[in-house]
């Protein structure tokens, strides 16, 4: 996943670097740390970018004949409080399974 940067002054990266988030992190940044927003534009699957692309998880169970639990990407989506622009087609289309609409 393509993730465009802001650009940032040195007081923000000195303040973010201090707040201790950026050091358990590939990268060195928290794309949903919401006081830095180090990616504003951003508008593609936070999951992926966190390390844990559910919706294509459960593609990925289902190509292997395992149908689990479908609501994983109705869950990811209220744990991350982001409307994701990409789950949709990727529930829909290839799994098969309409998630609820959310608003968050």
């Amino acid at each position: 996943t393509d993730v465009a940067m802001r650009e940032y002054t040195d007081s923000e990266i000195k303040v973010y670097i201090n707040s201790g988030d950026p050091m358990d992190k590939a990268g060195a940044y928290g794309i949903q740390n919401k006081p830095f927003n180090p990616a504003p534009a951003f508008n593609q699957c936070y999951a992926n970018v966190m390390g844990l692309p559910l919706c294509h998880l459960s593609l990925l169970m289902k190509e292997m004949g395992y149908e689990g639990n479908a609501q994983v990407a109705d869950r990811c989506q209220e744990s991350i409080q982001y409307q994701c622009p990409v789950y949709l087609s990727i529930l829909t289309e290839k799994i098969g399974h309409k998630p609820e609409s959310r608003e968050l």
